[in-house]
């Protein structure tokens, strides 16, 4: 019988988040890209070329373990699509909400294409998520959301309800009865 480490599912834990960002990532990068229009005139068929894709990536802090990953499945996942950008900027402490509403304004102003981010404050980050969609930017929450949360923003989140249903029932049954 394997027994799990708290490091072993810590690492698990982090390269399920890692996967998760890559995949609002790409999500985001297809609704923000669109398709190529394509143009018939006189039977020659050309393709619009789209500007770059800017997306900007905003995690809760920098410069803790757990957003380092999630910085790696970022640069991992634009490193496969063409025509991406990301740029990864945060709040040094997580506490530092003025300075995460500061950055989502600087990349609404700047007209980004998306914005994935974690929010610091559920309720002071809000209005920055309205006011990105009414701008056209696509944004996708990760690890929180806010309240409320716009109804075409999605929330990508970690279950902790079913996470500590399932280390409950295995220390249950590595304890035994």
């Amino acid at each position: 019988m394997r027994r799990e480490t708290t490091s072993m599912r810590r690492r698990a834990a982090l390269a399920r988040r890692g996967a998760l960002l890559a995949i609002a990532l790409v999500l985001l990068a297809g609704v923000a890209a669109g398709c190529a229009v394509v143009k018939d005139h006189k039977a020659k068929i050309t393709l619009q070329s789209t500007p770059p894709i800017h997306l900007a990536v905003i995690p809760k802090s920098v410069g803790l373990d757990y957003w380092t990953k999630v910085h790696d499945g970022a640069v991992c996942a634009v490193s496969q699509m063409r025509g991406v950008k990301v740029t990864w900027n945060g709040v040094t402490d997580e506490t530092d909400v003025v300075g995460q509403l500061n950055l989502l304004n600087n990349y609404i102003a700047q007209g980004v294409n998306g914005l994935v981010y974690a929010a610091t404050d559920a309720t002071a980050m809000s209005e920055e998520s309205t006011n990105a969609t009414k701008a056209g930017i696509k944004v996708v929450s990760i690890d929180s959301g806010t309240t409320p949360e716009p109804n075409n923003v999605p929330l990508i989140e970690t279950n902790n309800v079913a996470g500590a249903k399932l280390a409950a029932d295995r220390l249950a049954k590595a304890v035994g009865p």
